[in-house]
């Protein structure tokens, strides 16, 4: 959690109002969308187009009804952050006050299903109990005898 606050507020000097921040994250999803145009299979090519239009509406959305540090702390967990820790109510701990700290960023709107409160994202794979201490065990390769 320390990290990720330190980020945001270095993110939040550099970028006060998230201009250059919007404008990185849309830019992103415009090159996939481009990219997209390239498929060969119609119907793949309108499913994955549509897929990122719906993330491209997803990011405004996210920009336009949050808190302003909200795009900075989902991307810097989904993407940027990661933990170990031996004991795993730790990482559960871990794992909640990252779940709360994106939570506090969001408004609520009362028109909107679920309240305009975005899912939380899935970090089974970023947080994890686990003892960096031990090593693994590593598969040895197996040597098939060669004929002569």
């Amino acid at each position: 959690m320390g990290i990720l606050h330190k980020m945001v507020h270095m993110l939040h000097k550099l970028d006060p109002n998230n201009v250059h921040w919007k404008h990185q994250q849309l830019s992103t999803v415009d090159k996939l969308i481009e990219e997209a145009e390239g498929i060969s299979d119609t119907r793949i090519r309108e499913k994955v187009i549509e897929d990122r239009q719906n993330t491209r509406r997803d990011i405004e959305e996210a920009f336009n009804n949050n808190e302003l540090d909200y795009g900075h702390k989902l991307y810097l967990i989904e993407n940027c952050i990661y933990g170990i820790d031996i004991q795993p109510i730790a990482v559960q701990i871990a794992k909640l006050r990252f779940f709360i700290s994106l939570i506090v960023d969001q408004r609520v709107n009362y028109s909107k299903e679920n309240l305009g409160i975005r899912p939380l994202p899935n970090l089974e794979t970023k947080f994890v109990a686990a003892n960096t201490l031990i090593g693994l065990e590593k598969e040895r390769p197996i040597f098939l005898p060669t004929r002569i």
